[in-house]
């Protein structure tokens, strides 16, 4: 998620608890076998994870009608200062948030407790997309992407959290989502496009121009059973807007006008459900990036 408000997608001096984990000063590394060893929470394969501008971390059930399928797990407690960013979530569960001050903490989706990592941000852009996707179809494996504005599409490593890049779209303002499928999809709000990258060549494939979206300030997204869930929002006050794209039926659909907080930070799981379809994605060749 980007914001378009300000230096910062929230508000408050927050002062975190005493915390046992690691701090911006003296971060740990986490190792290999407290990466493999996280129990997934027991609904990780059927819910998708919301940050909001206020610091509280939502579960959301696409499957539950109406506002009941929102629910507050807990306000982060991360150490240090600034506000989410961004989100992605593994096929464990973890929630990695990226905060406006270029930090990324690592955040149980169970209780919202929050650890510092030694991430350091390769710029001082503060925008940041992320989504995680399968290495390959149905793979056990998956790859962390990530978007900035400065320094284009990029990968992060585990544990080492390192950074390689693409060099493909620098200047895009975007989010990031993939799935089970090994798939990648980007969303900018600037002119409301929803598109697949191709990871061969990197490429786009244009999915779908929304028009329901209106103007966008802070944005989301996320992929569940084939179907694409947008959080926008025109301001950081008030609250985001759920629209669902499907597209095997091509249609787009307002779910939720307004679910009282701002969605800055959304992902699920590469374990969801896949399609209902088996069919591919359609769409045109996008037109070049300006």
């Amino acid at each position: 998620m980007v914001c378009a408000f300000g230096l910062s997608c929230g508000s408050g001096d927050q002062k975190p608890e005493k915390e046992e984990w690691g701090t911006p000063g003296k971060p740990r590394p986490l190792t290999e076998e407290e990466l493999e060893s996280e129990e997934p929470p027991p609904d990780v394969a059927k819910l998708i994870f919301l940050v909001s501008v206020q610091r509280q971390l939502y579960s959301f059930s696409p499957t539950t009608p109406g506002l009941a399928a929102y629910h507050q797990i807990g306000t982060l407690d991360c150490p240090g200062g600034g506000n989410p960013q961004s989100m992605a979530i593994d096929r464990n569960g973890v929630a990695w948030v990226f905060y406006d001050s270029r930090q990324l903490y690592r955040v149980n989706t169970a209780n919202a407790k929050c650890e510092a990592t030694g991430y350091k941000h390769p710029s001082f852009h503060y925008q940041l997309g992320m989504g995680f996707t399968s290495t390959t179809p149905k793979s056990q494996s998956e790859q962390l992407f990530i978007l900035s504005p400065h320094f284009g599409l990029g990968t992060l490593s585990f544990p080492a959290l390192d950074v390689s890049k693409t060099g493909y779209f620098a200047n895009t303002p975007a989010e990031l989502t993939g799935g089970g499928d090994g798939k990648l999809f980007m969303f900018q709000s600037n002119g409301a496009q929803l598109s697949e990258v191709n990871r061969s060549d990197y490429s786009l494939r244009n999915i779908h121009k929304f028009d329901s979206l209106g103007y966008v300030a802070a944005w989301a997204f996320a992929r569940y059973a084939g179907k694409f869930y947008m959080f926008t929002s025109s301001s950081a006050y008030g609250g985001s807007k759920t629209t669902i794209y499907d597209p095997q039926r091509n249609t787009e659909t307002v779910r939720d006008a307004n679910i009282g907080f701002v969605v800055v930070g959304a992902g699920q799981s590469t374990l969801v459900p896949p399609s209902d379809q088996s069919a591919d994605i359609a769409g045109e060749d996008p037109p070049p990036l300006a």
